[in-house]
């Protein structure tokens, strides 16, 4: 192999590792909608140059996790109303389809999973630790997904994952009781465990479009008012 091959594959991985922090920062909540992203300062944070840097937000920014303003440089992105309604009216279509998929498909180990998953979502709940309860929930909705066994649904599911993350993680930090925020996960568990095909995807329907609302109500309240850029250096891990 040649080593100028060699180069562009370590600068590579270096790109998506950045982009993987910075991500992980946006999706678990650290980093808020409209947060300003200090180029200088973040690539002195994480020891990289500051064309590397560009490039992964760039990556981020194909994504729809971030923007870049002309002489304003990259923020992250901002709750947008017809984004948040099209990925949740999408999730919608494609989850039923797939909950009906996991109701022929599930096994007791399956069932073990999602109730360990679930398990560890409330003990997260408990203890306060938001990024672990929106790591959970997505992992449940993930469950369910390969259950179904539909493998272009769930690519088509999996295409989304980072603004359906996000905007989980908006709607995890706004509730005021972490329990009741995740009830209707075991609801849904209860019913897939009964082959209740009705029950089901009743419960994932209001679950998807309760979840919809909150962040909808969040996005129209923050509608044209721009947050105060906030210093970014230190919440990136």
């Amino acid at each position: 192999m040649e080593l100028h091959r060699v180069g562009q594959i370590k600068k590579s991985s270096l790109i998506t590792e950045i982009a993987s922090l910075i991500r992980e920062s946006i999706i678990s909540g650290v980093l808020p909608p409209n947060t300003h992203l200090i180029e200088q300062e973040i690539s002195s944070h994480l020891s990289v140059s500051r064309g590397s840097l560009r490039e992964a937000l760039r990556l981020l920014e194909s994504e729809g996790l971030v923007v870049d303003l002309p002489r304003r440089g990259f923020r992250v992105a901002c709750l947008s109303v017809q984004d948040i309604e099209e990925v949740y009216s999408l999730r919608l279509l494609l989850e039923q389809e797939a909950m009906r998929r996991t109701l022929a498909n599930v096994t007791q180990a399956d069932l073990a999973e999602l109730d360990q998953k679930l398990a560890e979502m409330f003990e997260a709940a408990r203890s306060g630790n938001l990024a672990q309860v929106v790591q959970l929930d997505i992992d449940f909705h993930r469950t369910l997904w390969r259950i179904a066994g539909h493998r272009m649904l769930q690519q088509t599911l999996e295409e989304y994952i980072s603004k359906i993350s996000m905007y989980l993680s908006v709607q995890t930090h706004l509730y005021q009781d972490l329990n009741l925020g995740i009830a209707d996960h075991q609801l849904i568990l209860d019913a897939i465990r009964d082959k209740n095909e009705a029950a089901a995807i009743e419960c994932l329907s209001r679950h998807l479009n309760d979840a919809a609302q909150v962040v909808l109500d969040f996005a129209y309240r923050h509608a044209g008012n721009e947050m105060l850029p906030k210093e970014t250096t230190q919440s990136i891990r």
